[in-house]
């Protein structure tokens, strides 16, 4: 039987395909006995890795997003980390992240290119766009006398880029498809979960070694349990009960057995007034009226010198020099900054025994992206900031307008923490690249005012579309034939 020309072409196909594979293994043998013939252990193991890399993007692409699930357990609790090389690490969770991302890319190149509509989008891509030309304007034009002695520095900046940008994309990933309330509430669950393990094994004195208790974990633990035992209408007794106990366990934690650490629990303290404020203004005026009483008060004096002098004894008192040597450092790089990592480079040259961290996030990226691309970040900030208060207008008592609540209120407690030497932005010479495991966690809150977003439209076009149905008038019926006399 003679076959179609479909059925030819299909057939052709399969077997080009065929023996694409055949020859390709063949060659891939080839290389493989080369390798060992000539002891090149190198090019064997790269040779080894091509089927683990393989057999890696097609588990993540049919399993993608159950790994976009995956993304803030693997930012909290997963110890391994790839090393680089060098002094850096690159944690599981940015390496999955880049993996997922690349893919996305690539997909987007075949089918369209298709990204959630949010206000964060083009912000986002001006930050991003201002940081490549940053590096790239700031090594062209870097001072004569600023030398690269490791000729490593290309890299660390490559690296520290590259945390940057998977910083943003684990946000519009967790945006674009994390589309359901269970799947938000896992995300959210995992937070509290993981974060109410952290605050119990720093209490016990016995840490969990997989769990990692740095940075604002502590605020974005405590925004979602507040933000639900306080605006959530249907949250059971015993559920809000047992959230209540967690907040008052790690807010213990943090504020009384931890006080020296202040970007541990200031930036705590400043969400929940947020949230409280975003939540009711009445409230909020009743909390500050209170607040206000307490602070005079001789125990929370005591309190308050205490870790005053105990700040000043780290060494915090001189913040406004190390601030003003870190502008001063940089000012004629006022436009683009020294690029990613950049004014390390010019400390180790111009002075080396002053090379201290800024301790604020904000003259970090004025350092880096001068002028530019603080403005690009102040848009940005201000533009979750709007977007949240806008979502928590429109969104009915429940789940959705607690979790936008406790977003945006967290939002506004992580912009406290930049002030205060906390990082948003992990900079390659404090926590390091590695540092990416924590410090997305701002990140993926913002992916959830992303997915709030999308719910609440879904929402609003399924409630529409129902209403149409509802008042479309009824199909007119023909009019009774007439009987003959």
């Amino acid at each position: 039987m003679k076959m179609t020309y479909p059925a030819q072409r299909a057939y052709r196909l399969s077997t080009l395909t065929t023996a694409g594979i055949i020859a390709a293994m063949i060659l891939y043998s080839l290389l493989i006995g080369f390798a060992v013939a000539d002891n090149r252990q190198s090019i064997l193991l790269a040779l080894m890795a091509i089927p683990v890399v393989i057999l890696g993007c097609v588990f993540s692409v049919r399993y993608f997003v159950l790994l976009v699930l995956l993304l803030p357990f693997m930012a909290w609790s997963v110890p391994l980390d790839i090393p680089t090389g060098t002094a850096s690490h690159v944690p599981i969770s940015m390496a999955v992240c880049a993996v997922l991302t690349g893919i996305w890319v690539v997909s987007m190149c075949f089918r369209g290119w298709s990204v959630a509509p949010s206000p964060f989008n083009r912000p986002l891509l001006v930050l991003t766009a201002v940081m490549f030309l940053s590096l790239i304007w700031s090594t062209l034009w870097r001072d004569p006398l600023v030398v690269d002695r490791t000729g490593k520095f290309i890299v660390t900046q490559l690296g520290s880029l590259g945390s940057y940008v998977l910083s943003f994309t684990a946000a519009l990933l967790i945006g674009n498809f994390v589309d359901t309330p269970r799947r938000l509430k896992y995300i959210v669950g995992t937070f509290i979960v993981c974060g109410a393990l952290t605050a119990f094994g720093k209490l016990i004195g016995h840490p969990f070694f997989f769990l990692h208790g740095m940075g604002l974990w502590a605020l974005w633990m405590n925004a979602p349990i507040y933000a639900l035992v306080l605006t959530h209408p249907n949250l059971s007794r015993w559920l809000r009960l047992v959230l209540t106990g967690l907040l008052l366990m790690t807010l213990y934690l943090v504020i009384l057995v931890q006080s020296h650490w202040l970007s541990g629990w200031t930036p705590s303290v400043v969400a929940l007034f947020s949230i409280t404020l975003l939540h009711s203004r009445r409230l909020f005026a009743i909390v500050v009226i209170v607040a206000a009483l307490g602070y005079f008060t001789p125990p929370v004096q005591h309190f308050f010198q205490e870790t005053q002098q105990a700040k000043l004894e780290e060494g915090d008192g001189n913040r406004l020099d190390i601030w003003q040597h870190a502008l001063s450092v940089v000012q004629p790089h006022w436009f683009l900054g020294t690029g990613v990592a950049g004014y390390a480079l010019y400390y180790m040259t111009y002075t080396p025994d002053e090379g201290l961290a800024s301790h604020n996030n904000y003259v970090d990226i004025v350092a880096q992206f001068g002028i530019v691309g603080v403005c690009a970040w102040l848009w940005l900030a201000v533009t979750i900031l709007y977007e949240g208060w806008r979502l928590i207008q429109r969104l009915p008592p429940g789940f959705l307008r607690s979790m936008a609540i406790a977003a945006t209120g967290g939002w506004m407690g992580a912009q406290y923490a930049m002030v205060q030497g906390d990082w948003v932005l992990p900079f390659a010479y404090t926590q390091g690249i590695v540092g990416y495991k924590y410090t997305v966690f701002s990140w993926m809150f913002l992916g959830i005012l992303i997915c709030v977003r999308r719910m609440l439209e879904k929402q609003a076009a399924e409630a529409q579309a129902a209403e149409t149905i509802s008042v479309a008038p009824a199909e007119e019926s023909p009019p009774p034939a007439v009987q003959p006399a």
